[in-house]
């Protein structure tokens, strides 16, 4: 890939619905080059464009992370079976103590409950969990600075609810494609599409597939803390760029990470020089990942 292409990446990354007009003046090229360069990357599977929704803006803030041991033999089935449910985002394998971890959230801590304690609990083929209830989202793959956690839910119709599906297939569709498509005004789309964004439920980005362009070795993070030390260590780890997700938690671990590296020797450099040398940090476990059976960005509390 040449420099021009990872420029498109970077700037797609922050905005998906960059105008390829926007894009040809900040990068110096034809509006032709590009699209033709755009395309390319969707066609390669190098990035997608969609709309990602803020959970906490939609009501979802009941949130955990939870480690599972699959039986011998049983991973696949366990895996693509968790898939299934609405309220799981992700599903990934492990290497490690427990092969697989997923994470899920739910408009209440008593749905959460009812779901961990009746539907996941009946799998028989789920050998043992570990439940990781989370706190704070310090930063998310979805790449949300704003997404405060004490603003109420934001209400949204059966139409703003389709305007979100449509755009979380294709981030790009313009106004007037989605006008016609639901059968409403441009105007109509145009101002609920501009309340989803200033009330920050949804924001459009390109999501990569960094096995595309080089990152090879990626993991989950459990680190502990020496007590008090929990902000400062959060703070530190915002300067590496090399985590996607900071998430602190209420039991067993201080916080949650998501990180994605070039190789092993990168991420061996990441956890054993740059991470344990943070001062507060006391213990770090490292579970590297596997097979993705799913990643979802736009998930909505259930009718």
């Amino acid at each position: 890939m040449k420099n021009i292409d990872f420029q498109l990446i970077s700037t797609l990354e922050k905005d998906g619905r960059t105008s390829f007009a926007q894009l040809s003046r900040s990068l110096g090229c034809s509006i032709s080059t590009i699209a033709k360069k755009y395309k390319q990357l969707i066609q390669e599977g190098v990035i997608e464009t969609k709309a990602i929704t803020n959970p906490h803006r939609l009501g979802l803030v009941a949130h955990a992370i939870i480690a599972i041991r699959a039986s011998v033999g049983k991973l696949e089935s366990v895996g693509n079976k968790l898939a299934e449910y609405p309220n799981i985002e992700l599903v990934v394998a492990l290497i490690g103590q427990f092969n697989l971890i997923v994470s899920i959230q739910y408009p209440s801590w008593d749905q959460l409950h009812d779901f961990i304690s009746n539907e996941l609990s009946a799998i028989s083929d789920i050998r043992e969990m570990d439940i990781f209830f989370t706190k704070t989202n310090i930063k998310r793959f979805y790449d949300m600075p704003f997404a405060r956690q004490d603003l109420p839910p934001v209400r949204i119709d059966k139409t703003d609810r389709q305007i979100i599906e449509a755009l979380s297939d294709n981030g790009r569709l313009s106004v007037s494609y989605l006008a016609h498509r639901l059968e409403l005004s441009v105007s109509s789309v145009s101002k609920r599409l501009s309340r989803l964004f200033d009330e920050n439920v949804i924001k459009v980005r390109s999501i990569i597939d960094y096995r595309k362009i080089g990152y090879d070795s990626s993991a989950f993070i459990f680190i502990r803390t020496h007590r008090r030390q929990l902000d400062s260590v959060c703070e530190n780890l915002l300067k590496y760029s090399e985590l996607s997700t900071v998430i602190t938690l209420v039991n067993v671990y201080d916080l949650f990470l998501s990180a994605t590296c070039e190789d092993s020797a990168n991420l061996y450099d990441l956890v054993n020089n740059k991470i344990a040398s943070i001062g507060g940090v006391d213990d770090i476990i490292v579970w590297p990942r596997g097979k993705i059976f799913k990643r979802t960005f736009g998930l909505f509390p259930e009718h």
